[in-house]
């Protein structure tokens, strides 16, 4: 068997390139379902599932074991590394979820501290008739709140430790020191422009590299049942037959050479001759069986491998689109994800000025300790916020390089 290249050139699974420019196109509802319905592949796919393999072609179905082996090997190289990028985004993501956390304690602390700071203000302002029975509980419902929201995100924090202590094979105790991200460079928008990713990912994704192997596989198999020889699923018989018959004349001869002349033959002698008899006939009839299946087989297997080279053609334009699709939403979702930064980043620095202005309007009494808190935990949220979008802009990072590589999330 020769050996073959997996991105093959096939002249009908060259992906077409996207296109440079959008366009505008008006459908109705229903005439958008047609449209959908006439061009939906999995439709597409009963209309090539009318041709099955015949029991002749079965019967030679072995010569072709080595490239059905080759094929399955493929599929299994790229299963496995499908379940390592995987594995790797699981990690990525617990591990951020992990500095997530424990960047949120440290802004709790932060927001408790100020709470309590607060709380003392509060209280030395009620003692000196200044700030209200009402303002003094809900000082003190803040640093409760304030205290119960930490310990929530510790208690998340130590279960997601033991998690990844359980996925590092550690003591689930053990303490984890995860280095922080600093500063997350965004991409620019060149790197992924949506249009140019999806055409490199559309040459070279290595989930195509099995569709296009099949296809190539599918041919090969095409070409070779041409060219079929040997007598299939009967081979073995035939070859039975004629190693028992070269086995009985070996015996018949032993026994000739020992005959005397003009003595009639021994039982044994005339039964043998006729068991010889009996192989020998039935060597030309499986011979002429297996030879008729080979004449049928060599219609049979090129018409369903063609057929199924089809169905790979389909499956192969399906994963195109599929690549195409997440192209486009890796570049929205960074799109989308710089904004959300500079509004959050914006919102921060808004929210502390406000919460200044707020603390000097609290403290010359003109506003409540209720209105304060609110301000408080607005500084607070903006900062969770902030934090959130940052990490997981850098999993949006990890993830669309793993994508490059070849994992389809």
């Amino acid at each position: 068997m020769k050996k073959r290249i997996l991105i093959v050139c096939l002249a009908l699974a060259i992906p077409a390139m996207t296109a440079l420019a959008s366009e505008t196109v008006r459908l109705s509802v229903s005439g958008a379902v047609d449209e959908i319905l006439e061009k939906d592949t999995s439709l597409e796919k009963f209309d090539l599932d009318e041709v099955k393999l015949t029991s002749a072609a079965n019967a030679f179905m072995g010569s072709f074991s080595d490239e059905l082996e080759e094929l399955q090997e493929v599929q299994q190289e790229y299963a496995e590394h499908s379940t390592q990028w995987g594995v790797e985004y699981k990690a990525y993501s617990m591990l951020y979820n992990y500095l997530k956390l424990e960047e949120t304690v440290k802004l709790q602390e932060e927001n408790l501290a100020i709470t309590n700071k607060d709380e003392n203000i509060v209280g030395m302002k009620y003692d000196e008739g200044l700030a209200s029975k009402q303002d003094l509980i809900q000082a003190e419902m803040s640093v409760s709140n304030a205290k119960l929201s930490l310990e929530s995100t510790k208690q998340n924090l130590k279960s997601l430790k033991y998690e990844l202590n359980q996925m590092l094979d550690q003591d689930l105790l053990t303490t984890l020191h995860i280095d922080e991200l600093g500063d997350i460079t965004r991409l620019k928008s060149s790197e992924y422009n949506a249009e140019k990713i999806a055409d490199q990912m559309k040459l070279g994704h290595e989930s195509l590299a099995y569709y296009r192997f099949v296809m190539d596989t599918y041919e090969e198999i095409i070409e070779e049942a041409e060219e079929l020889t040997g007598y299939g699923s009967y081979a073995g018989q035939i070859s039975k037959l004629e190693a028992e018959v070269a086995e009985l004349e070996v015996q018949i001869a032993i026994l000739e050479a020992g005959l005397p002349d003009g003595d009639p033959p021994s039982e044994e002698l005339i039964l043998l001759r006729g068991l010889k008899e009996e192989k020998s006939v039935l060597i030309p009839y499986f011979q002429n069986l297996a030879n008729n299946d080979r004449r049928k087989a060599k219609d049979d297997i090129p018409e369903y491998y063609e057929q199924e080279k089809d169905k790979a053609q389909l499956d192969l334009f399906d994963q195109m689109d599929l690549l195409e699709l997440k192209a486009y939403q890796f570049a929205d979702e960074f799109e989308i994800s710089h904004l959300k930064l500079n509004t959050l980043e914006d919102n921060v620095k808004k929210q502390e000025e406000l919460y200044k202005m707020q603390q000097v309007r609290f403290e010359e009494g003109f506003m409540t300790a209720t209105d304060l808190e609110k301000s408080r935990v607005g500084v607070l949220n903006a900062k969770v916020e902030l934090l959130n979008a940052e990490i997981d802009y850098a999993l949006l990072k990890e993830e669309f390089e793993l994508f490059k590589e070849g994992f389809l999330p």
